[in-house]
């Protein structure tokens, strides 16, 4: 549980310093900005997208190797 109050924590001050640095940029930068966080987030998506299919992937052969 703790983890999670750390994530969200994270999330928080992740989201308090987009807006701080969105306020005070021109609408350009703030465009690249957010383009930029978003290519961001789809690489961490795919990632922890491939990060599961290995974990799934060994579990099933530690499950096959334990038969």
């Amino acid at each position: 549980m703790s983890e999670e109050i750390e994530i969200s924590q994270a999330a928080g001050d992740a989201h308090a310093a987009s807006a701080l640095a969105l306020s005070s940029a021109s609408r350009a930068k703030a465009d690249a900005y957010l383009d930029e966080q978003t290519i961001l987030a789809r690489l961490q998506a795919k990632e922890l997208s491939h990060e599961l299919s290995l974990r799934h992937w060994s579990l099933w052969v530690r499950h096959a190797s334990g038969c």
